[in-house]
């Protein structure tokens, strides 16, 4: 994995979502403000996941619902993501969900 993950398509709201809002659903991080399913963030939970700054634990509240957690390396590169917000005098544009 490189940096360039986090230049791809909807990459950096769902890692700060995820961090956000830890045990989301899987399918959370990927609707848009009006509702909507952005598939390219679907993809990027795969990639991920699939790097291990994701994960996904099968045993949450019910058996079919897949609750998406960092790992301690997700959670790094979210504090730092966070930490240039701030730098950059940003508000929070991914914030929790309510």
């Amino acid at each position: 994995m490189d940096i360039s993950i986090l230049s791809r398509p909807g990459a950096i709201p769902v890692l700060l979502y995820v961090s956000r809002n830890p045990g989301c659903g899987k399918t959370s991080p990927s609707y848009t403000p009006g509702g909507c399913i952005d598939h390219s963030r679907e993809a990027r939970i795969n990639e991920f996941i699939e790097c291990g700054l994701m994960e996904i634990d099968l045993h949450g509240r019910t058996k079919h619902r897949k609750s998406l957690y960092l790992t301690l390396k997700g959670r790094e590169v979210s504090e730092r993501l966070e930490e240039i917000e701030r730098l950059l005098g940003g508000t929070q544009p991914f914030p929790r969900a309510s």
